[in-house]
C-alpha cells in the first residue's frame, strides 16, 4: 500500500513539474509543429502556434477578440476543412488576420477545461473569445452524416462577421453571452483528470503518440464515471443537433432554419422556414454550434426552451416543449465511444459483397467479420477461448439479426451490454452457423 501512495505522489509531482514547465514555456512552433507533423500549419503565418497565454495578452492590447482552433492532427476527419482554413481561403485569413488574434492549438495539455468547453469528439473546432474570458461563438459541427456535413467556409465566415460585430458593441452587450463560457469544472488541468489515463506518458515532452486529443477528455471523464458507478447512457448524449428539437438550420447561414419537422417540438410551436434564430434560454446565436451548446446543457427529460426568432424584420418569443429522451442520437461516429465499457478487443471491419459471396451469404447484407482478436484483452480471450475465430462472419447477436457497420456495432454492445453480462454471436464460418457464447469484460 504504500509503495502505491509513493507512486501515485510520484507522478502528481511530475504532471506539477510538467505543468509548471508549460506554463512558464510553451512548446515552440519551431518544434512542436515537426514532431506532431501538423502539416497544415505555415510557420510564418499570422496564426500563434499552441500558446494561448500570449495570444490572450496580444488581444487584450490590440482591443480584438480571439479566434482559436483546436486540431487534432493526426487525425483523417476534417482534414480538409482544416487546410482550407489555416491555409488556402482568403478571405477567412484576411479576417482573421485583420480583426482577431488567431491561435492554433493541437493539443489539450496546458488547457484549462473551464474556459475552453466544447464538444470534445470534434476533430476540429473554434472558439471565439474577448481577452477577458467571455464566450462569444463556437465553431464545428460533426453527427454519423460525416465530419464536414455541417461545416462550411461560408458558415464560419458568417460566424467571424458576428463575433466582430459582437466585439464592437462589448461590453454593452455582455449579457448576450453571460451563459456561453460553462460553469466551474472540478478539475481545470487535463493531466490532472483522475480517469486520465497512464498521466506519466502525457506529461512527457509532446510527441504525436502522447498527444492529449480532445476525445481524451472524454474518455478520461467517462472512466471516472465508470469507476464510481455513475456512468449513465444519459451522459453520454452530448451536443445534440437542432434536428433533436425538429429544426434543420442551414450549415451557411449558421443560424437560419431550413427545415422544420412538422410534429417535432420546433414544428409544433410553429417555427417556420426562413426563420432566424436569435437567441436560444437569452443565449446569443450565432453558429449552429451555439445552439448544440445550448441544448447541451439541458437534461434529456422534459424541457422548456425558450427561442426568439426573427421573421420578417420582428423578433419573435417561442417556447418549445421536449419530450423525454429527446437528445438521444447516433454517437458511433463519436470518438469517446472506443473505450466506453465493455471493450470488445476485436477489430472488426465490413464485409465486403466479395468476402460474403464467397461465405454464401447475401453480398447486399450489411455486417463485419473479425480481422483479428486480441488475445490479450479479456473480453478478446474469453472469445476466443469460447470458439471465434479471425474471418468470422457476425450474423446474429444474443438472436437479432444484425445489420451493423464497425463503429454502430462496437456502439450497439456499448449501449445494450455492460461488464460481466453473457453475449451470445452468431457467425458464419466456411459455410456452417457458428453460436459461440463468452462474458464480457471493462
Amino acid at each position: 500500500m504504500v509503495a502505491f501512495v509513493m507512486k501515485q505522489i510520484l507522478i502528481q509531482l511530475f504532471i506539477i513539474n510538467a505543468t509548471i514547465l508549460f506554463a512558464v514555456k510553451t512548446d515552440g512552433a519551431e518544434t512542436l509543429d515537426k514532431r506532431i507533423k501538423d502539416s497544415h500549419y505555415l510557420s510564418d503565418s499570422f496564426w500563434i502556434y499552441n500558446d494561448y497565454n500570449n495570444a490572450k495578452e496580444m488581444a487584450k492590447k490590440q482591443n480584438k477578440p480571439l479566434f482559436i482552433t483546436f486540431r487534432c492532427v493526426p487525425c483523417h476527419n476534417c482534414k480538409a476543412f482544416d487546410a482550407e482554413v489555416a491555409q488556402r481561403n482568403k478571405e477567412v485569413a484576411d479576417l482573421a488576420k485583420n480583426n482577431f488574434i488567431s491561435v492554433r492549438l493541437v493539443e489539450m495539455k496546458g488547457i484549462d477545461l473551464g474556459q475552453f468547453q466544447f464538444d470534445y469528439d470534434l476533430n476540429w473546432a473554434a472558439m471565439f473569445l474577448n481577452s477577458d474570458g467571455t464566450v462569444y461563438a463556437r465553431y464545428g459541427t460533426q453527427s454519423d452524416q460525416g465530419p464536414d456535413a455541417y461545416n462550411s467556409i461560408d458558415g464560419l465566415i458568417n460566424t467571424m462577421k458576428r463575433v466582430v460585430k459582437a466585439h464592437k458593441n462589448y461590453p454593452q452587450n455582455k449579457s448576450w453571452f453571460k451563459e456561453k463560457k460553462g460553469g466551474p469544472v472540478t478539475q481545470p488541468n487535463p493531466l490532472n483528470l483522475p480517469g486520465l489515463s497512464n498521466p506519466a506518458k502525457y506529461a512527457r515532452q509532446t510527441e504525436l503518440s502522447n498527444c492529449i486529443h480532445c476525445h481524451n477528455i472524454y474518455d478520461a471523464i467517462h472512466n471516472e464515471l465508470y469507476e464510481k458507478g455513475k456512468l449513465s447512457k444519459n451522459k453520454l448524449w452530448k451536443y445534440p443537433l437542432p434536428q433533436n428539437i425538429g429544426i434543420e438550420i442551414d450549415s451557411a447561414a449558421g443560424n437560419v432554419v431550413k427545415k422544420v419537422t412538422a410534429e417535432s417540438a420546433a414544428g409544433i410551436t410553429g417555427i417556420r422556414e426562413g426563420d432566424v434564430i436569435c437567441f436560444i434560454q437569452e443565449q446569443r446565436i450565432f453558429s449552429i454550434a451555439d445552439i448544440q451548446w445550448v441544448l447541451h446543457g439541458l437534461s434529456n427529460e422534459k424541457e422548456k426552451i425558450a427561442i426568439t426568432i426573427k421573421r420578417e424584420g420582428k423578433d419573435l418569443e417561442k417556447i418549445l416543449m421536449t419530450k423525454p429522451s429527446w437528445k438521444i442520437s447516433d454517437i458511433s461516429w463519436r470518438a469517446s465511444t472506443w473505450n466506453l465499457p465493455p471493450r470488445l478487443g476485436m477489430w472488426t471491419p465490413l464485409a465486403d459483397p466479395k468476402t460474403l459471396r464467397e461465405s454464401g451469404l447475401p453480398s447486399e447484407k450489411q455486417t463485419v467479420f473479425f480481422k483479428w482478436i486480441n488475445r490479450k484483452m479479456e473480453t478478446g480471450n474469453a472469445a476466443w477461448k469460447a470458439g471465434l475465430r479471425t474471418g468470422d462472419i457476425l450474423t446474429k447477436v444474443n438472436g437479432k439479426e444484425v445489420n451493423f457497420k464497425p463503429n454502430k456495432f462496437h456502439t450497439y454492445i456499448k449501449l445494450n451490454f455492460k461488464p460481466g453480462d453473457d453475449i451470445n454471436f452468431e457467425v458464419f464460418r466456411k459455410g456452417d452457423v457458428k453460436k459461440i457464447t463468452f462474458k464480457l469484460f471493462k
